[in-house]
């Protein structure tokens, strides 16, 4: 998916939402993955929500080294001063 296709807020921010937490669990006898992200819908972080997806286990090593990548990428990137979440 290209960046472009991302979902924007009104002023042309991402709409996105920090993760507060996650849980995988072996589904269908192990023949499926499912990943649980939870995440926070306001800056408070009160008002919860969480997306639940199943995926087999290419899709999910897939996931794991796109993941892996990024935080790679973040690593040797400047960070910015501050917490992000």
């Amino acid at each position: 998916m290209k960046m472009e296709d991302w979902d924007k807020r009104p002023n042309g921010d991402f709409d996105v939402y920090p993760v507060t937490g996650w849980s995988i669990a072996a589904l269908m006898g192990g023949a499926a993955g499912g990943v649980r992200l939870e995440y926070a819908r306001d800056p408070t972080g009160k008002n919860l929500a969480a997306l639940q997806v199943v995926m087999s286990s290419a899709k999910l090593r897939e996931l794991a080294d796109a993941m892996v990548r990024l935080a790679n990428l973040m690593d040797r990137q400047s960070k910015p001063k501050g917490p992000l979440n």
